[in-house]
């Protein structure tokens, strides 16, 4: 039996050649992030040409594998391959499927477990509702999940709501500035003048001030709110995820491959910046790569703690207009101040012709409203793909009891069905983070690429 040895490859990845036959070689890119001079032996039928790819034993191992199953065919379908290169990379591919299947598979009571606890925890707030008599308002308990609040809500226990209560920080005209703690204002009481506003009014679930004709009115608001204190909380993660595996580097040297947590976090570290900043952007990517990936990383993380429900997890900081807003301000920013003067030139006189721009400039006002849909659309996205899976789970959750009158036959098919779309929707809420979280990276990348526009002559 002969061996195949998989070594790195400059610029395609693993390069998969038979020690007996050199003119038998083959190539293979099977998207492993090996360091220069690693390499795996592993045993290859010479009757069949099928050989063992390693089993997937670690969440890195996962990622290898997954970006493998993307990536793989794409050098054996390139002019000239052979149908035996082909054959080979699709014998890749199916083991690269099989060992990740397997691990999904030996995992699978850790995952079920994981998104039952969740699912269980969000219908608290829901059971609590149907004790208490009330009819369950779906709007209702959407808003109250997803909106932001002066408090961190825990848990209910009865008639109990255990939360964590947050600094009220608020500026009146009358009083001047006030720092208080939200448990103060517990029960719709008031303090100094200050309360919750009526839920029929603007500005339900706000601190107001009343006048002395009991007109209400806002002060000037910076609280430390729920969403304020996910958005320290995953800046913290951020900043320990990064720095420890920056100190893991300065300790055993960037030749050696970290395993483990660290080693899943430098392959998608190394995934962003090589195949999305790099590609996209160009030779002038180094400049942008900071930002970008401190974005990926940032909607990362926040819309995976927005998965958990307990603390700190549960906030929906991805699902707040205001920071989606932020986000894709950032952008419009770093696009328009870092744009070229041929960026410019095909905004405002473009190379049309000139009925199209005098005496109506027909496109420069076409290209000048682009400028701005561009990051509204960033905002946009990201705001409703992760508001729209909160607000989708919670009302698979109402109607488990809003069937409760049905009888118990129709309730209990009911809330089989419901609970078993909710785990089916646990998952896709997992892969619509990941994918959020890159989509707003790589469309910030294309668009500071656009703007690095070069006059045409460079380009011949």
């Amino acid at each position: 039996m002969s061996k195949v040895v998989l070594c790195q490859h400059q610029s395609v990845g693993i390069s998969v050649s038979d020690e007996k036959s050199h003119g038998d070689d083959t190539l293979l890119t099977a998207g492993f992030n090996l360091r220069q001079g690693s390499h795996t032996q592993i045993p290859k039928s010479r009757s069949d040409d099928t050989f063992m790819m390693p089993k997937v034993s670690s969440l890195r191992d996962l990622w290898s594998e997954s970006t493998g199953l993307i990536r793989g065919l794409k050098p054996a379908v390139n002019k000239g391959s052979s149908l035996r290169d082909l054959r080979i990379a699709i014998i890749g591919l199916n083991h690269r499927l099989k060992s990740t299947v397997d691990y999904m598979s030996s995992h699978a009571g850790h995952f079920a477990f994981v998104t039952i606890a969740a699912i269980g925890l969000m219908l608290s707030s829901t059971v609590c509702y149907a004790s208490e008599g009330k009819d369950i308002n779906i709007s209702e308990l959407i808003f109250e999940h997803t909106n932001d609040a002066y408090e961190w809500h825990l848990v209910t226990l009865g008639q109990s709501h255990i939360a964590i209560p947050l600094p009220v920080i608020v500026y009146s005209q009358a009083s001047g500035l006030n720092v208080f703690m939200s448990s103060k204002l517990k029960d719709n009481n008031s303090y100094r003048g200050f309360s919750y506003g009526s839920h029929e009014g603007n500005y339900a679930g706000k601190i107001v001030e009343k006048t002395s004709t009991g007109e209400e009115y806002r002060p000037i608001d910076i609280s430390i709110t729920k969403d304020v204190v996910s958005l320290f909380v995953t800046v913290a993660i951020l900043l320990l995820c990064v720095l420890l595996l920056a100190r893991w580097y300065k300790k055993h040297g960037e030749y050696e491959t970290p395993r483990g947590f660290m080693g899943a976090l430098d392959m998608l570290i190394t995934e962003i910046h090589e195949d999305v900043i790099k590609k996209c952007i160009g030779h002038n990517y180094k400049r942008y790569a900071p930002y970008l990936l401190t974005v990926f990383f940032f909607i990362l993380i926040s819309n995976l703690l927005g998965l958990i429900p307990i603390f700190p997890g549960g906030a929906n900081l991805t699902g707040n207009i205001a920071v989606t807003f932020i986000l894709a301000l950032c952008t419009f920013v770093l696009v328009n101040v870092s744009g070229t003067k041929e960026y410019w030139k095909e905004i405002i006189w473009p190379n049309v012709p000139v009925w199209m721009k005098i005496p109506l400039p027909l496109l420069p006002v076409v290209e000048i409203f682009g400028v701005f849909t561009k990051p509204f659309a960033l905002m946009i996205r990201l705001f409703a793909n992760v508001l729209a899976g909160h607000a989708v789970m919670i009302g698979l959750c109402c109607i488990i009891f809003m069937t409760a009158s049905l009888g118990l036959a129709v309730n209990s098919v009911l809330s089989f069905v419901a609970i078993l779309i909710m785990i089916f929707m646990s998952f896709i809420e997992l892969l619509v983070a990941v994918v959020q979280a890159y989509v707003f990276t790589l469309l910030s990348a294309v668009f500071i690429s656009l703007a690095q526009a070069q006059p045409h002559k460079q380009h011949n």
